[in-house]
């Protein structure tokens, strides 16, 4: 109803989540990602700058985070309900990979997720827009045709 936070080191959704979190926006849910600035994985990273343009037009706020790489898997909605665990924000975490995640409803530990929510994204870099040279952005986008098996 409120908020959706994020931290992720592999962002690829399918388009049913990247709907999903459309709506939320619609909806006056203010949405926030923390991606790694330097991913551990470049193929990766480039498949998912392919997607940057589509959920800021969407109204999904993505921040960079700075180095050291990154791989918390965070998810709070609401400051009530926290997922965490080590499942990526892709298909092949999610229906392929043997992963185990915790979710809790308490208030308590949603805040003191939020309160390192916060500090990354006070130390990250906000991305504004994709304006990449288009050789770069072809490369991006052929990479991202390959998100399901990345």
């Amino acid at each position: 109803r409120r908020t959706i936070h994020i931290v992720t080191p592999y962002f690829l959704p399918d388009d049913a989540v990247v709907l999903a979190l459309r709506l939320a926006v619609l909806r006056g849910v203010k949405v926030q990602l923390l991606i790694p600035a330097i991913n551990n994985l470049f193929f990766v990273d480039w498949a998912m700058q392919a997607n940057e343009k589509t959920l800021l037009a969407a109204g999904i706020k993505i921040f960079r985070t700075q180095p050291p790489f990154d791989h918390s898997k965070l998810f709070v909605v609401d400051g009530q309900y926290t997922l965490v665990g080590s499942s990526n924000w892709d298909a092949r975490s999610l229906d392929l990979n043997f992963e185990i995640n915790l979710e809790c409803y308490n208030e308590n530990l949603a805040s003191q997720l939020i309160a390192i929510v916060d500090y990354k994204r006070s130390q990250a870099e906000p991305v504004v827009s994709d304006k990449r040279p288009l050789l770069v952005r072809l490369r991006n986008n052929f990479f991202r045709l390959f998100s399901p098996y990345l």
